[in-house]
């Protein structure tokens, strides 16, 4: 794990480390935010969707957005989060025009391949990219300009990088 306060770093995470560190997420992400995921193909960012997704509540299933590009979810709790895939986008602007402006009001919005769109989030955003370390490894590199949130994500970090 890095030592710079906006930016932590996680080598060799097993699948169920993977499954913990999405789950905390979902657990210390201020309400309204944008999570950036990169990595290439195969690298686990819908895996690590599924996760995150499956534990902020109760929805009628995950289905990956690769050919609608945004997959609304509607929590029994009341609220909704959406997941977008980029992959087939050049930039913003065709995101603009799958409905990207009606999801102001939502608790989440995950973005898969979001290097294609950069210019839809903010600094104090949430950016996480993936890389294969082996078959059942990977290595997670968080940065978020919201110093609440990386200092929450600091604090479970030890237990996130010792399980397993």
């Amino acid at each position: 794990m890095g030592d710079n306060p906006g930016k932590l770093v996680f080598t060799n995470l097993g699948m169920e480390q993977m499954q913990i560190l999405a789950q905390t997420i979902a657990s210390i992400a201020p309400t309204g935010s944008k999570i950036a995921l990169a990595g290439a193909m195969g690298s686990g960012k819908t895996a690590f969707l599924r996760h995150f997704f499956e534990s902020i509540g109760r929805f009628d299933g995950f289905r990956s957005p690769t050919y609608s590009i945004i997959n609304t979810y509607e929590f029994d709790e009341g609220f909704f989060a959406c997941h977008i895939d980029a992959y087939r986008l050049q930039d913003e602007s065709e995101l603009l025009f799958s409905g990207f402006d009606t999801l102001e009001n939502a608790r989440y919005i995950a973005v898969e391949w979001s290097e294609n769109v950069m210019g839809i989030f903010s600094e104090d955003d949430i950016f996480i990219s993936l890389s294969v370390a082996s078959d059942t490894t990977r290595n997670v590199t968080i940065k978020s300009g919201d110093c609440s949130f990386m200092a929450k994500l600091a604090q479970k970090a030890n237990e996130i990088a010792r399980f397993g």
